[in-house]
């Protein structure tokens, strides 16, 4: 590209870059600034959209989704459904296929060296293979392991199996007890896998079905008014998320049809009906099924504000600084526009000073956010490898670019606006003495801002 508009475009940015070279210091304390509030908020948005939409660690399952029932007059429904309505859901629906169930309980696993308490998941038999959790050694449950014909098979998780049996290659086929009941092990599931929701954290998994056999728990799972299973399953590739919600929506209406007193929950005072209750699907996360899933579109709202208000305070502050820097400069803007150029281009040439700014800060907010999440990951993460996915990445790069541009704009503003009214005559006229002291109204409006919203932010 060339011609005289492109030569200018080009003139503007060595202008705006610049302002490295002529001003460091100022550049300096704009970057960081800016740096600091895009890295910290790119920091607290990469963790969050994490927690909230990334699957449990080891789960590979394309197309997943979580049913559960919700009731209008009940403030907090528990995700657990009854195991007969589970098995209904699993035979008559179409637009959600390998429809599995489980719950987590704490067992007692017993083996030649003693018994230990864990946490245990009761599972359907295709549970491994609706979330996609391979294993590294034996095999995962299959339908013939519901019979516990030579006792209840179990999987166990890689750290059971590196800190109870060593990394014992002739674990397979072990013999072993759960809750003094006879069992085996036929699998070690994937390294990181510990249950498919982000608590409490899963340790060994069994078939529900041969579980409640061998216990003799079989009444608790023919109950169809006692909520005991989670759902999950994978939206069928000819079916879309709305005719799943709408089928669901049906199969509930029907049952509970037929059977009145089937849709129920757990509340403070024990197990309580749903008058009211409808089966709502939604897209599976390792939280999908935890209040703090329901209250994802609150807090990102209440994030939202918060990093908009952290943003406006930071760019007053930087817009002080650039006004300070105008002012200096406005007898060179007058000669400027005094040699033809216009309003508009000395407006441009400033976007072009605020853009290199803006993106400097973004390359080193970038640095700031992988460090920082590295650092916060060692602290709080509640499960070894939930936010395996909390580190940078393009979506974090595209929410930081967005930003930064946001932060040019904003800061740029007040400068660009002063610049467009520099009166020509009057600076040419006085020379030197044309550069002007004490605060301009600009310079106060923005001080009023950052203080305003300071407090708003502490509030």
């Amino acid at each position: 590209m060339t011609g005289p508009r492109f030569d200018q475009w080009r003139q503007d940015l060595r202008f705006g870059v610049r302002i490295l070279t002529h001003a460091p210091g100022l550049s300096a304390a704009a970057i960081l600034l800016i740096a600091l509030v895009i890295g910290g908020n790119a920091t607290v948005y990469s963790m969050v959209n994490s927690i909230l939409v990334s699957p449990a660690s080891g789960v590979t399952g394309d197309d997943l989704v979580v049913i559960r029932h919700v009731d209008p007059n009940v403030r907090l429904t528990d995700p657990f459904v009854s195991f007969p309505n589970f098995e209904d859901y699993a035979r008559h629906s179409t637009t959600v296929t390998g429809l599995t169930g489980w719950t987590t309980q704490r067992l007692t696993l017993g083996t030649q060296a003693g018994n230990f308490a864990l946490s245990g998941g009761l599972v359907t038999a295709d549970y491994f293979e609706t979330f996609g959790v391979g294993v590294v050694l034996g095999r995962g449950l299959v339908a013939s392991d519901d019979e516990a014909k030579d006792g209840i098979a179990v999987v166990i998780s890689h750290r059971v199996w590196q800190e109870r049996f060593n990394l014992a290659k002739d674990v397979i086929g072990s013999p072993i007890t759960i809750n003094r009941a006879s069992a085996t092990i036929v699998g070690v599931a994937t390294p990181g896998f510990a249950g498919a929701t982000l608590t409490p954290g899963e340790e060994a998994w069994m078939p529900i079905r041969a579980y409640q056999r061998v216990t003799n728990d079989e009444a608790t799972q023919a109950n169809r008014a006692q909520p005991s299973v989670l759902i999950a399953g994978r939206l069928n590739p000819s079916a879309s998320l709305t005719e799943a919600r709408s089928e669901f929506a049906t199969l509930a209406a029907q049952l509970q049809s037929t059977y009145p007193d089937a849709f129920t929950t757990y509340s403070a005072n024990g197990v309580v009906p749903l008058r009211n209750a409808r089966a709502v699907v939604s897209r599976y996360s390792a939280t999908a099924l935890l209040p703090i899933g329901e209250m994802a579109p609150v807090f990102l709202a209440v994030f939202s504000v918060v990093t908009l208000l952290t943003l406006i305070v930071v760019c007053a502050n930087v817009a002080n600084l650039l006004l300070g820097r105008g002012v200096e400069r406005q007898r060179d803007t007058a000669v400027r526009l005094s040699l033809g150029a216009s309003r508009a281009r000395i407006v441009r040439m400033l976007l072009a000073e605020g853009a290199t700014l803006a993106l400097l800060a973004w390359i080193a907010a970038y640095v700031i956010a992988w460090w920082t999440s590295q650092a916060m990951l060692r602290i709080i993460e509640p499960r070894p490898g939930l936010l395996a996915n909390a580190r940078p990445d393009w979506t974090l790069a595209a929410y930081g670019l967005t930003m930064a541009f946001v932060a040019t704009l904003v800061f740029s503003l007040a400068p660009a606006l002063r610049s467009w009214r520099v009166p020509v005559s009057a600076l040419l006229k006085a020379g030197e003495l044309g550069i002007t002291g004490g605060r301009s109204r600009w310079t106060t409006a923005l001080v009023v801002v950052q203080f305003a919203f300071s407090v708003v932010l502490v509030t």
